[in-house]
């Protein structure tokens, strides 16, 4: 994702991607099923905005770039304590997002 983030390609699909990832290696059954139906809401797709003209650029949010970097780096050395910091920093920036607030 920093890839995509750094030469302004967008990242949709790699966050997408990202989070079937993990969820897959969270070894959860319920946790893929899950993502899987809330995928369409889970990163904003502008390309099926309703407005007249071109979409929007998609411009993604560093914050969250560098969250999905931390928990990349707390997961591949296996640093479970790291991960689960990093996740949940993550979760509760994406839910400040959501109310409107921002942290």
């Amino acid at each position: 994702m920093t890839k995509c983030f750094d030469t302004d390609v967008s990242t949709h699909e790699a966050v997408n991607a990202f989070h079937y990832i993990i969820s897959e290696a969270s070894q959860s059954m319920h946790f893929p099923v899950f993502l899987s139906l809330i995928r369409s809401g889970l990163v904003p797709n502008i390309k099926f905005e309703a407005r007249s003209g071109p979409p929007r650029a998609h411009v993604p949010n560093p914050d969250l770039v560098k969250d999905y970097d931390l928990i990349i780096d707390a997961i591949l050395p296996g640093d479970p304590v790291a991960a689960q910091h990093a996740m949940q920093t993550h979760l509760e920036r994406y839910r400040n997002l959501f109310r409107g607030t921002r942290r």
